[in-house]
């Protein structure tokens, strides 16, 4: 088995080390981390990772759900998690019709996080989260 490879999208560059090295402490491989929505495209491509953690307020000239829309064309299973403080109806309805698999509202617990992730690793045959 190997590790979940995790991709995070984050344009908040604190926020995003502090997740990348959570997640790498209990056992995924994450990817260096992005700030906009055009470098994910560009990633996803080439690494094709097992889940994105992406924001939906991103630098750059897409958001984050306009970035999910293009990984879904080249790859309509692409599994996406929301995590963000930037919602509203209809910010919430675009994310839903993106095809995602959930949004966290930060802030969120790690936990709950792990805990997705790990039900995530096991679907895929990933080695477990440490929890």
């Amino acid at each position: 088995m190997e590790a979940m490879s995790v991709l995070v999208v984050e344009d908040e560059a604190i926020l995003a080390i502090l997740l990348t090295r959570t997640l790498t402490r209990h056992g995924c491989l994450c990817l260096p981390y992005l700030a906009t929505g055009e470098e994910a495209i560009q990633s996803f491509e080439t690494n094709h990772p097992d889940i994105i953690l992406m924001d939906i307020r991103l630098a750059g000239g897409m958001d984050g759900i306009e970035a999910v829309n293009a990984i879904h064309a080249i790859e309509p299973k692409a599994l996406v998690l929301y995590l963000t403080g930037y919602t509203n109806e209809e910010i919430t309805l675009r994310a839903q019709q993106s095809g995602m698999l959930g949004l966290l509202h930060k802030p969120y617990e790690y936990t709950e996080l792990l805990a997705i992730l790990n039900r995530i690793a096991v679907e895929k045959d990933c080695t477990p989260l440490t929890m």
